[in-house]
């Protein structure tokens, strides 16, 4: 089964309303959630990615998550499969 990467508001979900800086991640069917330790990053990160979409449409931002992917591969950077 694939790894799906869920962002969702977690203070909707009594859950995690306690951690609310976390991401949800759906693996092998099972949920749980990682900690966000740096928001201010992140926020860069989403917002750069979002102009990224709105500018160069959805090939570009396709073509350069598949380089990130690439890349973490090269650097030995662990991610869900």
């Amino acid at each position: 089964m694939t790894t799906e990467f869920v962002r969702q508001d977690l203070a909707q979900n009594s859950s995690t309303a306690a951690e609310p800086d976390r991401v949800r991640v759906i693996r092998e069917g099972v949920a749980s959630y990682l900690p966000d330790i740096d928001t201010d990053e992140t926020a860069e990160w989403l917002e750069s990615f979002d102009e990224l979409l709105e500018r160069s449409g959805p090939a570009r931002a396709r073509y350069l998550m598949l380089r990130l992917l690439e890349r973490s591969r090269e650097k030995r950077v662990a991610i869900p499969a």
